[in-house]
């Protein structure tokens, strides 16, 4: 490039912000979307040569972004769907043998995770399980304990925040 600054530079230098927010509505994480923005960078560096003109630059770092997005969200949910398999078929005694053979402590917080659920009162246990062990939607739960979004999304947060206490005194 001509000057100290090459054309990649410049953009990012006026545009960061905008890329990481961009990353981030599409991730809906901060850790994630950081890990991704950096991923991106160092694409973009990388290929820095296929840069035809300035006026490009914006739509081949975006749509680098996007599809960096696209292939996350992809492998989440193949993750996702792998662990909701694993569930179906061991059950939980199975899926604690499996976390023993793989790891005792993963045993020993698995259990004390399922424990410290069924401490927690009806109203936080169930929307917690729905969520978390289910993996349903925020929708589908509102709708099966016939309740507004917003108090499904509360109790969620409530639910884990005395999950979090109930755990931190564990460890």
């Amino acid at each position: 490039m001509k000057d100290d600054h090459s054309i990649l530079e410049d953009f990012l230098l006026k545009h960061n912000k905008d890329l990481f927010r961009f990353i981030y509505s599409i991730t809906k994480h901060k850790e994630v979307s950081e890990d991704l923005y950096q991923e991106v960078l160092l694409s973009a560096y990388q290929n820095e040569e296929k840069i035809d003109n300035k006026d490009s630059v914006k739509s081949w770092i975006f749509t680098m972004a996007k599809n960096r997005c696209i292939d996350y969200l992809r492998k989440e949910k193949n993750e996702r769907l792998k662990n909701q398999l694993l569930l179906k078929e061991l059950g939980i005694k199975g899926i604690q043998e499996y976390f023993t053979e793989k790891k005792v402590l993963g045993n020993l917080a698995l259990k004390e995770i399922v424990s410290s659920i069924e401490k927690l009162p009806e109203i936080y246990r169930k929307p917690i399980k729905l969520f978390y062990i289910k993996q349903l939607k925020l929708k589908e739960i509102a709708e099966l304990c016939q309740l507004p979004i917003s108090t499904v999304k509360s109790r969620i947060k409530r639910g884990r925040e005395k999950l979090q206490i109930e755990l931190i005194s564990w460890t």
